[in-house]
C-alpha cells in the first residue's frame, strides 16, 4: 500500500513544478514557499539580493545547521527543445524536477514531519534558506554566506542520495583562435581558424592536469560549451574562431597554476587569446566534521543503510558557503546528469527517502548545533 508521505511529496513537487522560476523570475515560487512555511508557524525573512530579488530565510537561527536550496531553474527551452512535463510511474518529468524542486519538496515534507512528530518546546535548532541566481551568477548564495551565521550547511542538489563531501572547481575560458583569411576557392592559400581551433582543442586534452583524477570527484577534463567561426553564406577561409570551454578543477589542483599552464600552452600554439569568464576553486572537507557524522548517522537511522560519499562535479551554492567558513555537505534526490536536459526528471521514491533523512537530521541537530 502506498504511504501517505508519497502523496504529500508528489503534491508538493507538482505545486512547485506548476510555478515557473527561471533565473530572474523567482518571485512567485518564493511567495509560495513563504506562505507554506508561515502556515507551519515558522518565522520567515527576506534577504535582499539583486534589485527586487531576494533570498527567503526560514527560522533563521545563529550558529545553527543551515539547510539550503536554490529556487531558480534554467529556461524551459534549451537549444530549441522544450523540457517535457509528464509522469511515468514514480518518475516525474519537468523543468526543475531534479534541479532542485524535488529537493525543495523533500525539505517541505521533512519540516512538516519534524513539526508533527516532535514535541517542540523551543525554536528548532536549524535554519532554511532558499536562494536566487544559482543558475547564472550565484549572487544569492554569496549574499547568504555573508549574512547568515551558520556553523555548517546541507546544500540540496541532486546526488542520488549520496553525501557530497568534495566539489570540483570550475575554470571557464573563452578562446579566440586566429587563422589567415583567403577566398574559399583558394582555401590552401589561407589558414582556417576553425581547423586551428579543433587542433588546439585536441592537443589541449594532453595537458598533464587534465589527465589527473580524484578518488571522489573522478577525472579532470573539460566541456566544450560553445564554438563559433566563419560565415555561412560567404566563400571564405575563416579568420577567427571562438570557443567557450569549462575545465573541471579537482580538489587537489590549484586554479592559478592551471591558468598559467593554459596560457603557456596557448602562447606556444600561437595566435590564441585566452579570456577567463569564471574562476571557482574546488574544495573538500574532512570526514571528521560534525556535519558529516551527523548526516551519516541520520541516514542510517532513517533508511537503515550507510550513505555513500561522493564528490560533486559541478559548481553549487556550497562553494561561497565554504569560502565564508561554513562547512557544507551536498545532498539530494535524483541524477545531476539529467538536469538542464529536455528529459529532466526525479524519482518520487528518492524524494521521499530524502525527506526522511532530512527530517531525521533536523531531529538530531540539537545534539551538535545547539547553543
Amino acid at each position: 500500500m502506498r504511504e501517505k508521505i508519497f502523496d504529500r511529496a508528489q503534491r508538493e513537487l507538482e505545486a512547485l513544478l506548476n510555478i515557473s522560476s527561471e533565473t530572474g523570475n523567482e518571485y512567485e515560487i518564493l511567495r509560495y514557499l513563504e506562505d507554506r512555511f508561515r502556515f507551519m508557524g515558522l518565522q520567515v525573512e527576506r534577504q535582499p539580493v539583486l534589485q527586487d530579488r531576494y533570498n527567503l530565510l526560514v527560522n533563521p537561527q545563529p550558529d545553527s545547521l543551515l539547510i539550503t536550496a536554490h529556487v531558480d531553474t534554467v529556461p524551459e527551452v534549451i537549444e530549441g527543445q522544450r523540457c517535457a512535463r509528464y509522469h511515468d510511474g514514480d518518475l516525474v518529468f519537468g523543468r526543475g524536477a531534479v534541479d532542485v524542486k524535488g529537493s525543495i519538496a523533500a525539505s517541505i515534507v521533512a519540516v512538516e514531519q519534524f513539526l508533527l512528530e516532535e514535541d517542540i518546546q523551543e525554536t528548532p535548532s536549524f535554519s532554511l534558506a532558499f536562494t536566487v541566481d544559482e543558475e547564472r551568477g550565484g549572487k544569492g548564495a554569496e549574499m547568504l554566506a555573508a549574512y547568515l551565521d551558520a556553523r555548517a550547511a546541507v546544500v540540496l542538489e541532486p546526488t542520488e542520495l549520496q553525501l557530497g563531501v568534495a566539489q570540483s572547481g570550475s575554470l571557464e575560458a573563452q578562446l579566440t583562435v586566429y587563422g589567415s583569411p583567403a577566398h574559399g576557392g583558394e582555401f590552401d592559400m589561407g589558414e582556417n581558424a576553425i581547423k586551428r581551433a579543433v587542433e588546439f582543442l585536441e592537443s589541449l586534452g594532453r595537458l598533464p592536469f587534465l589527465l589527473e583524477r580524484d578518488d571522489l570527484v573522478g577525472p579532470a577534463g573539460f566541456n566544450l560549451q560553445w564554438l563559433r567561426g566563419g560565415q555561412k553564406n560567404a566563400l571564405v577561409v575563416p579568420l577567427k574562431c571562438q570557443a567557450v570551454i569549462d575545465f573541471r578543477i579537482l580538489p587537489h589542483q590549484d586554479v592559478k597554476t592551471i591558468q598559467g599552464m593554459l596560457e603557456e600552452f596557448a602562447d606556444d600554439f600561437g595566435r590564441v587569446e585566452v579570456k577567463y569568464l569564471d574562476v571557482s576553486p574546488s574544495f573538500n572537507i574532512s570526514l571528521e566534521e560534525p556535519v558529516v557524522q551527523l548526516f551519516r548517522e541520520a541516514g542510517q537511522a532513517a533508511l537503515g543503510d550507510d550513505i555513500p560519499l561522493v564528490g560533486i562535479r559541478s559548481w553549487t551554492d556550497a562553494q561561497p558557503l565554504y569560502s565564508a567558513g561554513i562547512t557544507p555537505v551536498i545532498f539530494g534526490p535524483g541524477k545531476l546528469a539529467v538536469a538542464h536536459t529536455p528529459y529532466e526528471f526525479v524519482d518520487l521514491k528518492e524524494v521521499v527517502s530524502a525527506s526522511r533523512i532530512l527530517a531525521e537530521t533536523m531531529r538530531r541537530t540539537s545534539m551538535v548545533y545547539s547553543a
